[in-house]
């Protein structure tokens, strides 16, 4: 706070007014005067002056003009220390504001880079699965269609266009194939459990296998259905022409084998003991088990192709199994004579549940390897 006279007796007020000023600008400077004019005034304001009192001035009216100017200046201190704050505040906020730009231009740059895998995964998932050769669906919750591969519309002529969108039920009735609906699910592991075969009827009938899989997410089986494809009428017809070529094996290797045993027991009853020569016997069975043999091959033959068809039929029935292998250990004793045969059997009868022709096939085939 400055209080001086306008004129001092070797130092103009004005002047000391500018040297104040000078070393702080915030200086309030209040000149009094007894020699006011308006040109005096004017000076004195444009030097920085908070106030221009004239002399003789109230004693009260100079404590309220000091209490102004004290005021003034706490006020420009406060303003100044808020504008400091607010220029501060500003300051983090344009940093913050930089790193968040920052931040937001990395991440925008990554969220770029991973539409573009995304995208390039999409795209060679889309060739690998319409570059299969197998027909591939797949369907939402609600049995809808979500994407059908190329194969799968080629294989039953569906239109260029696509099935997306479509239920279930109408691809069926344009392919032909069991309802989806009647597929059904292992609840603990969510592997499908069906695997249907159907045909498809034209100018050449094919045959297609149809495989269902649970599109598995989170543990649940909430997230879909894939269908896959498979045309095997090349598979089926291989398969038949296997089967015809074994019925007609068979039948051609069986129909000389019947005439031989028959020509062979025949033979063997009219050869009588004195018109037996020596060793002719041994030829005669060993004649007779070679044919068994043959047929026996023949018999385990077809039934390899009944396996594989899944066309076994079996009987099952109660089974004495103690003499099932007596019997086949008598007719080894003298088939085989050099091979000297054990069996220990168990006092009391021993009793199976199983088919009584297979059993007998495989102890055979047991003791004629052992053989």
């Amino acid at each position: 706070l400055l209080l001086t006279d306008l004129r001092i007796d070797e130092i103009d007020g004005l002047t000391l007014l500018a040297a104040a000023q000078k070393r702080d600008p915030e200086t309030i400077s209040i000149l009094l005067t007894g020699y006011a004019s308006l040109e005096s005034a004017v000076q004195a304001l444009r030097h920085g002056a908070f106030n221009y009192l004239l002399k003789p001035c109230n004693i009260d009216e100079m404590k309220l003009t000091i209490a102004r100017g004290l005021e003034k200046k706490r006020l420009a201190e406060a303003l100044r220390e808020r504008v400091s704050e607010l220029e501060q505040a500003n300051h983090t906020i344009q940093t913050f504001n930089k790193q968040l730009e920052d931040t937001v231009r990395q991440a925008t740059t990554q969220l770029a880079e991973h539409v573009r895998e995304l995208q390039q995964s999409q795209g060679r998932l889309t060739a690998v699965i319409d570059s299969m050769h197998d027909g591939l669906v797949v369907y939402d919750t609600q049995r809808r269609v979500l994407r059908a591969n190329t194969f799968m519309l080629s294989l039953f002529g569906l239109p260029a266009g696509g099935i997306q969108g479509m239920p279930a039920q109408d691809v069926a009735r344009l392919t032909g194939e069991p309802p989806l609906d009647e597929v059904q699910f292992s609840p603990a592991s969510g592997i499908a459990t069906d695997s249907v075969m159907f045909e498809i009827d034209g100018t050449r009938k094919r045959f297609i296998r149809r495989m269902v899989s649970p599109v598995v997410g989170d543990g649940s089986l909430s997230e879909g259905l894939v269908a896959l494809y498979q045309d095997i009428t090349d598979q089926k017809e291989v398969e038949q022409l296997k089967d015809d070529f074994l019925s007609i094996a068979s039948h051609e290797l069986k129909t000389p084998l019947t005439s031989i045993m028959g020509y062979t027991q025949l033979l063997n009853r009219r050869l009588g003991g004195e018109s037996r020569q020596a060793g002719s016997e041994d030829i005669i069975e060993v004649i007779e088990a070679q044919c068994r043999r043959m047929k026996r091959l023949v018999e385990d033959l077809l039934d390899v192709s009944r396996i594989e068809r899944g066309a076994l039929q079996t009987s099952r029935a109660s089974v004495a199994l103690d003499r099932l292998v007596g019997e086949l250990t008598e007719k080894f004793d003298r088939t085989s004579p050099k091979h000297n045969f054990q069996v220990a059997l168990p006092g009391q009868p021993v009793l199976v549940w199983g088919d009584p022709d297979r059993l007998e096939q495989a102890l055979d085939n047991l003791m004629s390897n052992a053989v």
